[in-house]
């Protein structure tokens, strides 16, 4: 008998309860699907997931894209450098210039030096008395007052 039972199980199919059908429908459109469909979703499952040699050609373009930013920033503080130096060494010859032409101005402005110059020019002293001393325009604030004296 137990022969019989177990020849009987194997040779009769099951048939699927209508509980557990109507459990897939409620699931989703997916619950109720063959093997076949799960075979034709299986390469998008993957592609979510990540594929291997995806995930290694972005980190690898992330990672070229990260070396020539740095290879940017590189030649770029590099260029600075030198515009630093090249403005540095202009500003140092720009101060020597500057000291040699005060410098000048001290040796010219002496006395004697302007005296020697104006006798190569031609020039000569003026004659005594023929020079008048003037004296500065008196202070606006003073000037009413010296009208006011002189009784004007």
């Amino acid at each position: 008998m137990v022969a019989e039972q177990t020849k009987t199980r194997t040779t009769a199919a099951p048939l699927p309860s209508p509980k557990v059908t109507e459990r897939k429908a409620v699931f989703g459109p997916r619950a109720g699907a063959g093997a076949a469909e799960r075979r034709a979703d299986a390469p998008g499952r993957r592609a979510r997931r990540g594929d291997p040699m995806v995930m290694a050609v972005a980190a690898a373009a992330l990672l070229v894209a990260l070396l020539c930013v740095y290879v940017y920033a590189y030649a770029r503080v590099t260029a600075a450098g030198f515009e630093l130096s090249r403005l540095s060494r202009t500003l140092r010859q720009a101060e020597q210039e500057e000291e040699t032409l005060r410098a000048e101005i001290s040796r010219l402005s002496l006395p004697s030096a302007v005296e020697q110059r104006a006798q190569i020019l031609g020039m000569t002293p003026a004659p005594a008395g023929a020079a008048q001393l003037l004296s500065a325009a008196p202070d606006r604030r003073a000037a009413p007052r010296a009208v006011a004296d002189r009784g004007e």
